[in-house]
Order: structure tokens, then sequence, then C-alpha cells
């Protein structure tokens, strides 16, 4: 047991009140000199973090899977916030601690020692600012934070999840995107001393820790660091508390599945939609929002999937099985591609992290002589609805599918685009609206990069700024 002077769950938090809004150079603290090069150390990336704890709370550093203030059951974390377009968002996940693959689910969720550790925690807020020296930075909120029923939910259902990968081997797999608000986020310097061993097989995986995700974070930040109090339960969060399943996927297949194998002109009788057209561009969205009960165009109603990270997205099929539209991906500029490693792109950023909820329709009417793009505007009010599921980029994809397409993009560009004039097979120029057609040698489908359609094509919607987008099919 560390020994800790602050006992209670109040002691803990009025102490951590009592550092609000105070320079950090300017607090109470005995040996100011050694606090401060443990602040500014270059060493350690936690320096704030072990300024407070070892400076504030006289805690000495160690890794315990024990609460810091063990006989409080508070855990202690200081975490940062920035401003970003005139508010303060969460400048990073909360690392919670390091995951040992071997050892860390033995237990069942209501008895391991990560969630004996984090159910209840003292949050202290700083304003990272690199305007300002770290020595005059301070402490704007603290808060002592208790999981409500919902979230709590979301973390049991993502522990399960990433307990399942790492009881099957394959621990290597994980990424962000594989769960809702609790992620196995990268930890380490880089390099061969980031693998570990697994529990199951020979195949080593990246090191990584319990984090709660970057939205998640920002949503607390929003509910009591720019408010005084939570939000006030939403329908959807009310629906999920109620309910008895633990996992969100479930959750959302309840909601749904009464409507499987429907048409949309079913669906919006079923739901009671008022004036419904099943040809309008937003007929999928609107049947949607409505088989799950809550209004997605408003932030409140949406939280759940902005916390967890995840976009509603209809997927419609031909009744071949092939898809309506592309999967678009981040615009990019071509500039910023050439400069940027993968890695580092927001392209790899958005696979790694983001997750789908894909809600899928499909023309199941036999068309032989019908084209596709007819399909698409005669028999939108004949779509079925097939399912729905949660799904993200699996890591191998990413790491050599996406990965080869993005360097070839990359390629292409350092060595220069060719343009080239199409013609006819007679020789002559295609035109078009009275322009010559003219064929580059990026990414097409017809390249069909191993195995997968990934191409480039302009958007529209981004020609001024002559952004571009990747997408899959």
């Amino acid at each position: 047991m560390r020994s800790t002077k602050y006992k209670t769950k109040e002691s803990v938090h009025n102490r951590a009140v009592e550092a609000t809004n105070i320079p950090f150079n300017k607090l109470p603290i005995e040996d100011m000199t050694t606090a401060l090069q443990t602040l500014n150390s270059r060493s350690n990336k936690g320096g704030v973090g072990n300024f407070i704890e070892q400076h504030w709370f006289d805690l000495k550093a160690n890794s315990s899977q024990l609460p810091d203030f063990e006989e409080a059951h508070v855990e202690l974390k200081v975490t940062p916030v920035k401003k970003s377009r005139k508010t303060l968002v969460a400048k990073e996940r909360l690392i919670l601690g390091i995951i040992n693959y071997c050892n860390d689910f033995n237990l069942p969720f209501e008895q391991s020692h990560f969630w004996n550790k984090i159910r209840r925690m003292e949050l202290m807020f700083y304003e990272h600012n690199t305007d300002v020296p770290k020595e005059q930075w301070k402490i704007i909120k603290s808060i002592l934070y208790t999981f409500p029923k919902a979230e709590r939910k979301l973390i049991e259902d993502d522990w399960n999840t990433i307990n399942k990968f790492v009881h099957e081997g394959r621990a290597h797999q994980i990424s962000g995107s594989s769960t809702n608000v609790l992620e196995a986020a990268r930890k380490g310097a880089g390099g061969d001393k980031d693998w570990r061993q697994q529990l199951v097989g020979d195949e080593k995986a990246l090191q990584r820790a319990f984090a709660l995700k970057n939205k998640f974070m920002t949503k607390i930040i929003q509910d009591f660091v720019l408010n005084d109090s939570r939000h006030e339960k939403t329908v959807f969060t009310k629906k999920f508390e109620d309910s008895n399943l633990t996992s969100f996927s479930d959750f959302l297949n309840s909601l749904v599945h009464p409507y499987i194998g429907k048409s949309v002109k079913e669906i919006a009788q079923l739901v009671n939609l008022q004036n419904y057209n099943p040809s309008s561009e937003s007929a999928r969205t609107i049947l949607i929002r409505a088989m799950l009960g809550i209004t997605l165009d408003t932030k409140e109603n949406q939280k759940e999937f902005e916390e967890t990270n995840t976009k509603v997205r209809s997927l419609t099929f031909y009744d071949d099985g092939s898809l309506w539209e592309s999967f678009p991906l981040p615009t990019f500029r071509f500039e910023s591609l050439v400069k940027t490693p993968f890695e580092e792109s927001t392209l790899y950023q958005q696979l790694v992290e983001q997750r789908y909820a894909f809600f899928v329709f499909q023309n199941t009417t036999e068309t032989p002589k019908v084209t596709k793009s007819s399909q698409r505007k005669l028999y939108r009010s004949d779509l079925i609805f097939k399912g729905f599921t949660l799904w993200n980029f699996p890591m191998e994809f990413v790491e050599t599918t996406v990965k080869s397409a993005y360097k070839s993009v990359q390629t292409v560009l350092q060595e220069g685009i060719k343009l080239e004039p199409m013609l006819n097979k007679d020789g002559s120029p295609k035109m078009q609206k009275g322009t010559h057609k003219i064929s580059n040698n990026l990414l097409k489908e017809s390249d069909n990069l191993y195995m997968a359609d990934c191409k480039i094509k302009p958007n529209t919607l981004h020609k001024k700024t002559a952004e571009t987008l990747m997408v899959i099919d």
C-alpha cells in the first residue's frame, strides 16, 4: 500500500481542487526546484502528471495495479486539454495502464485489477499551451469521476473484446477501431523493444495500454470542464441503460432486428414516418434514424456514436451483390501526401481509429436488362433492409493493401503524373462535352491493387482547394 495522508475520496478531491488556477511554479510546494526539474524533464513524457503526483500529493511513482489512493479507492489522472475552434477538447487519449497479455485477463471484468483501479478517478485537467512556459501552466478543473451505467457497459464490452483478441492469440490484430470508448492503444518508443509475448501462440504483439479514447475524453470535458454536470441523458442512452444487453452491437441489433427482410416502404409504415419519400437521396438515412428511435441529425442524440468514434452509414447493393457507390476516405492534397509517411497520415489515423455502423439495403428485384445507373433511379422504393453490423478496417488490410496503395500514389506523385490523351479504337481522340478526355497514371479500379479496388478521384465538393478523394470499392 502506498503511504499517503489522503485516505478518503473527499480529501483527495479537496487537495486536487486546491491547485486550481494557480500556475505550477506558484503552488505551495516545499522543494520547488526539484519539482520543476520533474516538470521539465525531457526524458519524462508524463512530466505534468509526475509533477502533480509526486510533488503535490507526495506520492512516489510506481506501476501498481492498485489505485493511487488505495484506502480512498481513487486513481489519480492528470490530463491535458487544448483549444480547438474556440472551445476546449482533449489533447490526447487517457492512458490507464500497460496491458499484460498473459496476466490481465485471468478474472472476469468486475473482479479485474483494471476495473478495480479505474472505477473512481480524480481527473485533473490542465491546458496545454505551447505559447506559455510549462511552469506557468495551471490546473483548470478537477473532478471526482465515476462511470454512469451506459459508459460502464461500453467499457465492459470493450474489455471483453480485447480479452477475446488476447485469448484467441490475435493481440497483434487489435486496433483502436475494434472498440467503443476503451481502446488498446499502442504504447512504446518504437522499434523491436515494443514487441510482447502473447498469451496464445508464438507471434508477438506490439505493447499496448488500456486507454480512454480522445473523443470520449472530450465528452467528459464538455460535460464537466465547460459545464458543471453531465448533460441530461438522451432517449437513446436511457434505452441502452435499461436494456439487459452489455454489448453495444447487440443493443443496436435488438433495435433494428424487427425490420430485417422488410422493404423500405413497409418499414416507413411500421415506424409511422409521415410523407416518406423512398426515392429521395436521404431516404435511407431517415429510415435508419427511425429504426433506432433517435434523431441522428442532432448532436445530443448522436453522442453515443460520436463518443465511440462510430460513423453511421447505409450500404446499398445491386441485385447482383455489387455496391451502388464507392466507400469514401479522407480528402488529401497531393503535396501533403508526398511528404507524409503512411503511419503519420490522416488516412492511417482514420482507418485504425474509425468504426462504422453499416445498415445494409439491397435491390432484390432481378433486373438483368436494366443498367446499374437505372437501378439506382428506378428501384429505390423496392430496397429491402438486410441487417446491421459494426465494422472496422482489419489491421492486416491497412498495413498491406492500403499501405501499398498509398505508397504507389506517393511514387507516382514523386515521379510526376503522366497525362495522355484518350483515344478511340480508330485512333481518333475521345471527346467529352467538346473537350479532349485525358487519362493519368493514378490508381484506378482496373488496377485492382492487391485484390482491393483502391482508387483516386477528384472530390467535386472541394474543387476550389484542389483536394482529392481516395475511395475503396
